[in-house]
């Protein structure tokens, strides 16, 4: 149940360049808000419909992110788990095991690579895979930005489309929804937000997610 857990939260995180942005200054300023905030802390509900089965699978958690280099995903149901980020070191804990693991991402180059890619995605670091992609705004208030793989780009097989729901003022993400080539979906939206508060050190622990 863990690993089906941890691939589906790794389902479709993906981030961007801000190089991507140079020539499309419409896109770029629904990013500055991302950029301007320090604090994030929110519950989601990740919704993943699979052609494959019948009924969705449903995750609710809790996201806390702090600039510089914090980022924690505590869920909540089906089961509990946790990961968090601090610097270049991260730990999980989950209810099946109910220990916390180190992560070891300097020995695994592919993990690592989808760990960081989950913390730029949710702190609006769109550092790596622009090239990948064609940005359009779809919307400017509230604003939602498409991300469409290019023809020949290793997501294009992978991913028809992704699509970022911004709040009203801009500061943060209300809504991710991700489509599959596989005709698969993923939604995670973004309720009870609270920017630019202090978070609990509580937060930061991997066992966080044991009630």
């Amino acid at each position: 149940m863990r690993r089906i857990q941890i691939a589906v939260l790794f389902a479709g995180c993906i981030i961007f360049s801000a190089d991507a942005f140079a020539q499309n200054d419409a896109a770029a300023s629904l990013l500055a808000g991302l950029a301007q905030t320090k604090t994030v802390a929110a519950d989601f509900t990740q919704t993943k419909n699979m052609a494959l089965f019948n009924a969705p699978l449903v995750i609710k958690g809790r996201l806390y992110l702090q600039r510089p280099g914090y980022f924690a995903w505590h869920t909540d149901s089906p089961m509990a788990y946790s990961l968090v980020m601090r610097g270049d070191k991260a730990w999980q804990w989950d209810e099946e095991t109910k220990k916390v693991q180190a992560l070891p991402l300097k020995r695994s180059p592919a993990f690592e690579t989808a760990v960081r890619q989950m913390r730029g995605w949710f702190d609006g670091d769109y550092g790596v895979l622009a090239a990948d992609y064609d940005i359009a705004v779809v919307r400017e208030q509230p604003a939602v930005l498409k991300f469409t793989p290019k023809a020949g780009s290793s997501a294009a097989g992978l991913i028809s489309g992704v699509k970022v729901f911004f709040r009203k003022d801009r500061r943060y993400i209300e809504r991710i929804e991700i489509k599959e080539k596989n005709s698969d979906t993923t939604t995670i939206v973004f309720t009870h937000t609270v920017i630019d508060a202090p978070i609990s050190p509580d937060a930061w622990e991997a066992a966080g997610g044991e009630k």
